[in-house]
């Protein structure tokens, strides 16, 4: 097109420099010096510079498409631009092409591959400019350039990030599950030690806190099996506009009397989640927004549903259009710069110099919404403010196996007399506890230290009955999980207690948890403990 024009203008000058004189041609000469120079930096740019046609023919290419793509521009004039594009990406970048011909100016960024001249594609990323009405163009020129490299570069990054990340969640969620275990016992110790000291006694407030030591000790362990997705969620559906009506009195306790609250969310919106992990997920969100906004300010949480697409969606195995919920958490606090917004999500990364913070927050987030299908990204202008944005999976959205994440007991006749219980952990503590404690509470206790030996147990009841199978999912050999499948092969029916606070490998093994089985997380009361087995088996005992 530039030569075109210049040939024009060339022409001009030869027609009409006799006839206008010395003016004309000094004019005409620095109009073709500027015209060689545009030339000149056309040929010499790094970029590639197409015009297109409204039928997307094109019609120039600079000579960097040779250096970039190994053809010379003489090959792609004249042909359709979409020749070239990868199908997968055509339907993008066809749309992409119709709202520049229906806008004029500068278009989007938009990033699609194209094919090299070995066969292979390239990923140009670029712009365009419709100057279809501009006499001079009359075309739409684009902008590009060759970010395949980059795109390689930061996918090797971005791998290096996820085996960074998933190594600390295996090493956490170990970590997790042994001191759940050693939480466990300590609880169990100090509630038989309690029955045995005066109310009110000095060593009753010490045996006090102890147990709040634990709980505390547990809310740190589920930050780390939440980061590490290893947290066993019991999902189910949540109408949230009720659900945040609720929430309401327990998140104004969380932002204090100088945080506005405002909450919004369409009526009929529902969502599938564990609604004891979705709380964490909010009030942690509530916490970050407080200390952003130190003088006070305003909270704002709303929610409403949207439609992603399939490149839009974690990569979860769906297909298509997918429906969410995005829930918007907005703060006017102080805002977060670059370099603290590309570390947010990072285990143990804190901002906080107190020492009273563990960094698990936000990556404890990531990961309830993750491993619940959805996923969370975060908008932020430092002085301005920060957006968390949620995409949860609706109720409509979610798979049939989470829906039978957590199947309904099977309905259980009591017998006379008392139940026997077969109650199988690898911690030694633990058993000894726990018999002591069912059998304080008036059960019959077989205790067992792993699979074999409690299918051992189990073979030596001979004709008698088992009336509940209480186990530990990560034991050495065979998981809770795959005993508990061979006792109900043994005797259909047995009702089955899972206990732990690192289960979700053995579960996905099994595609989530079993029909018949119920779930009880690690570290657990002894209350805990004797309450789920007596719903379990539907009896009450002294």
């Amino acid at each position: 097109a530039v030569s075109q024009f210049m040939e024009k203008v060339v022409f001009l000058f030869t027609e009409f420099d006799g006839n206008n004189g010395a003016s004309f041609s000094r004019h005409a000469g620095a109009y073709i010096s500027t015209c060689i120079y545009v030339q000149d930096l056309t040929d010499r740019t790094l970029d590639l510079i197409t015009i297109l046609e409204a039928d997307a023919t094109i019609r120039f290419e600079s000579r960097s498409i040779e250096r970039e793509l190994g053809h010379a521009p003489a090959h792609y004039r004249g042909r359709n631009a979409f020749e070239f594009v990868h199908p997968e990406d055509c339907p993008a970048v066809m749309k992409a092409f119709q709202e520049a011909l229906e806008q004029h100016g500068n278009t989007p960024v938009i990033r699609f591959r194209f094919r090299h001249a070995d066969g292979s594609y390239r990923t140009l990323e670029g712009s365009g400019n419709n100057l279809l009405n501009d006499p001079v163009v009359c075309g739409i020129v684009f902008n590009s350039r060759d970010i395949t490299e980059t795109v390689k570069l930061q996918e090797k990054v971005e791998r290096a990030r996820e085996e960074k990340e998933d190594t600390i969640a295996r090493l956490t969620g170990g970590v997790a599950h042994d001191v759940n275990n050693m939480l466990t016992a300590v609880q169990g110790l100090a509630e038989l030690a309690e029955q045995s000291v005066p109310v009110g006694s000095s060593e009753a407030g010490y045996l006090g806190d102890i147990q709040m030591a634990v709980r505390r000790g547990a809310n740190l362990t589920g930050q780390l099996l939440a980061f590490s997705r290893r947290a066993v969620l019991q999902p189910k559906a949540i109408e949230l506009s009720a659900w945040l009506r609720d929430f309401r009195l327990l998140l104004r306790g969380v932002l204090g009397p100088r945080v506005g609250l405002t909450l919004e969310s369409r009526s009929h919106l529902r969502i599938w989640e564990d609604p004891v992990q979705f709380e964490k997920v909010l009030i942690q969100l509530a916490t970050n927004a407080r200390e952003a906004m130190p003088m006070g300010g305003h909270l704002t949480i709303e929610a409403f549903p949207t439609t992603l697409g399939a490149n839009e969606c974690p990569a979860d195995g769906r297909e298509g259009l997918v429906r969410y919920v995005k829930l918007s958490v907005a703060d006017n606090g102080i805002g977060m710069n670059a370099a603290t917004m590309e570390r947010i999500f990072e285990p143990f990364f804190t901002t906080k110099t107190d020492g009273q913070h563990s960094g698990l927050g936000l990556s404890m987030c990531r990961g309830i919404v993750e491993q619940s299908g959805g996923h969370i990204t975060v908008r932020s202008i430092e002085g301005h403010g920060t957006v968390f944005n949620l995409f949860l999976p609706s109720v409509e959205a979610a798979e049939r196996e989470r829906a039978r994440a957590t199947p309904p007991a099977a309905a259980i006749v009591p017998r006379a007399g008392k139940p026997t219980i077969l109650f199988v952990d690898d911690e030694m503590p633990l058993r000894e506890i726990g018999g002591a404690a069912l059998r304080h509470a008036g059960f019959e206790v077989l205790l067992a230290e792993d699979g074999p030996s409690a299918l051992a147990r189990l073979a030596n009841l001979g004709d008698a009955p088992l009336d509940l199978l209480v186990t530990d999912v990560i034991m050495p050999g065979m998981t809770g999980v795959q005993l508990a499948e061979e006792v109900m092969r043994r005797r259909p029916g047995t009702p089955v207690l899972l206990c732990s606070g690192y289960t979700r490998d053995a579960l996905v093994q099994s595609g989530g948890l079993p029909e018949g089985m119920t779930f009880l997380p690690k570290p657990y009361t002894l209350a805990d403990l004797l309450g789920s087995m007596r719903q379990r088996l539907g009896v009450t005992t002294s």
